[in-house]
């Protein structure tokens, strides 16, 4: 079953009524769930062990200092993200792994601006999130010759040796954005698929566009201004190893990857997988 190759990270804080509808369907998904707490004080962490027992507290530096203290922890070749407003649907997460596993990509995000948000308007503070976005995409999408659509959500899917092998440094939200654009730079396979953001069910963000804008300006400019790494021999044995894996992994669960492909044809057919010139390969694509 693709379960088994599948590590799920969940950021947490306060978030123990979405997660009584969320964590329910996150493990038919996953049996590798892993809770990066942080220091909630809502029973947030007892709620999460009754599900799993890969629940941690972070280390109270944000969002993406999380993320990486998690992936460490994870022992799938493939690490889906996603967040604990229940903004996001756990239906979607084949949606997004099947590029990976079938070797159309190494890093997938979902897309809000595909697949629509109920979150991205209605006040200043979404308004900002969403002109900020737009800039920091137009960079990235410019730099690389792309057109992605979106860069910020916290919802993707990503090999998991990849995500080790990017040397990300951001602590916040920003993270997101630093690992697209370090997925290009060291010449990994990007895409996207449509994801419907949904209003979160309770509680507020907790983002302020005015408290983050200037690390995220920073941090875009800083990676996005970096020359391209050059194709290293820890790069060929990566993709090397990966691609036997992932012929192995898509012959023993042809049947499941062959019935997300039917049900999700539509929206693969709509989206193109994003590869820089220099990437472009038939090779690591099982065969059929």
């Amino acid at each position: 079953m693709l379960k088994d190759y599948i590590s799920i990270v969940l950021p947490t804080k306060n978030e123990k009524r979405n997660l009584e509808i969320l964590l329910p369907h996150l493990v038919e998904y996953s049996n590798e769930l892993i809770v990066i707490d942080g220091h909630s004080t809502d029973n947030t962490v007892e709620f999460a062990k009754q599900y799993t027992s890969h629940v941690y507290l972070d280390n109270k530096m944000g969002k993406g200092a999380a993320l990486r203290m998690a992936v460490e922890k994870a022992t799938r070749p493939v690490t889906v993200f996603i967040d604990a407003d229940h903004s996001h649907n756990p239906a979607d997460i084949p949606k997004l792994i099947y590029p990976i596993f079938n070797g159309d990509c190494d890093h997938v995000s979902g897309s809000r601006m595909l697949g629509g948000s109920d979150e991205l308007h209605g006040d200043l503070n979404k308004f900002m999130r969403m002109v900020g976005s737009d800039i920091i995409l137009l960079g990235i999408n410019y730099r690389f010759g792309l057109a992605l659509t979106d860069c910020q959500n916290g919802f993707r899917a990503i090999r998991t040796d990849v995500f080790k092998m990017l040397g990300l440094e951001e602590n916040i939200t920003s993270i997101e954005q630093e690992m697209v654009i370090k997925t290009l730079l060291h010449q990994f396979k990007m895409g996207e698929v449509a994801a419907h953001e949904y209003m979160r069910t309770f509680g507020e963000s907790k983002i302020l566009v005015r408290k983050v804008a200037v690390r995220y300006i920073y941090s875009w400019l800083k990676n996005l201004l970096q020359p391209r790494y050059a194709s290293t021999e820890k790069h060929r044995k990566l993709n090397e190893e990966w691609q036997e894996l992932q012929k192995k992994i898509y012959e023993e669960n042809k049947e499941e990857m062959e019935e997300i492909f039917r049900k999700y044809r539509t929206s693969f057919d709509k989206r193109p997988f994003f590869e820089l010139d220099s990437m472009a390969s038939d090779q690591n694509k099982p065969s059929q």
